[in-house]
């Protein structure tokens, strides 16, 4: 078990969690708004997100709390292929053996931070929940607080990736019909620590070894990920992944039907877009925004990743 903090984030919303719980609430659609979401920007539009977007979610994050800048602390950069350089497409750039380190170490130099560890967790859409399970163990392991900063950006290299899996709507993600997903760009920053807090977190991860672009139907393993938490007493709200895909629903509907059949669910990737890496780092923020406006006291978070990644993580006020 982990503390959570502080946090902050930057996505479709806007800058910051008010902005994000404004449009969850609301269930307003601004997966596709001008201004945040430059699916032909080309350069530095990965970099860009790293020092603008993260940068202004950091911030957020260490506004409302930060730990005491002479602990021993840990970053760790949740993300996923958003956030590589397009090899495939541009057949003339240099192959980098890991190139995610690169894009830390731009971030830890921008933020000016200089953690004891650091490291890129990569597990596709689960990376946010990976990376708070890995920052649960370096907490056990001596580091006094750890930042997730999570992030993921829309390049060509992954419009040209699902688009070739055929699972780029073709309509707005609310409308009557929808035939598959928006992606949408995001950036988050949660401060987590060993020392009781506000919100208390627990994360697991589960690998069926499925196929390299889909979870197993089965569904099998979600639900080792989930059982793994502390279900007693039941969350009272559930963030399922919910991209909207077939085999998605087909994954994640069933388990979560049957470990939670009372249980409401929520949803936000129809009204921000799916944001990748970081966006179970959003569910995890508008959780905590809903405990701290007493709108629910312990929520639980459903994530699915390519190669049959599955996440969950319980958070609940303290």
């Amino acid at each position: 078990m982990a503390f959570i903090l502080s946090y902050g984030c930057s996505s479709a919303a806007g800058r910051g969690a008010s902005r994000l719980m404004v449009v969850l609430n609301l269930k307003t659609d601004v997966s596709r708004d001008e201004g945040f979401y430059f699916p032909n920007r080309a350069g530095d539009s990965v970099l860009e997100l790293l020092t603008g977007e993260l940068g202004a979610a950091f911030h957020e994050a260490c506004t409302s709390a930060r730990p005491a800048l002479d602990e021993r602390f840990g970053v760790i950069l949740a993300s996923t292929k958003g956030m590589s350089q397009d090899f495939i497409g541009n057949r003339g750039a240099e192959r980098a053996h890991d190139p995610l380190t690169p894009l830390l170490d731009a971030a830890l130099d921008h933020l000016e931070l200089a953690p004891a560890r650091a490291l890129c967790v990569s597990n596709a859409c689960s990376s946010s929940l990976a990376a708070i399970r890995l920052a649960e163990i370096w907490l056990k392991q001596g580091l006094d607080s750890v930042l997730v900063l999570a992030a993921d950006a829309v390049t060509p290299f992954v419009l040209r990736g699902f688009s070739s899996l055929k699972l780029l709507a073709a309509n707005r993600p609310k409308e009557l019909g929808r035939d598959g997903f928006w992606l949408g760009e995001a950036a988050a920053a949660i401060w987590l620590t060993k020392t009781p807090s506000a919100f208390a977190v627990q994360a697991s991860l589960d690998n069926d070894g499925s196929l390299v672009t889909r979870p197993a139907t089965s569904g099998a393993s979600l639900k080792r990920a989930l059982l793994q938490l502390p279900l007693t007493p039941a969350p009272d709200l559930v963030f399922a992944h919910a991209t909207g895909t077939v085999v998605n629903e087909e994954t994640e509907e069933p388990v979560l039907g049957e470990i939670f059949p009372d249980i409401p669910r929520r949803a936000s990737k129809s009204l921000l877009g799916h944001t990748l890496g970081a966006s179970a780092a959003l569910d995890l923020i508008a959780a905590c925004e809903l405990i701290r406006a007493r709108q629910a006291r312990r929520v639980l978070i459903s994530s699915l990743g390519f190669g049959g990644a599955h996440a969950a993580a319980l958070v609940e006020g303290v």
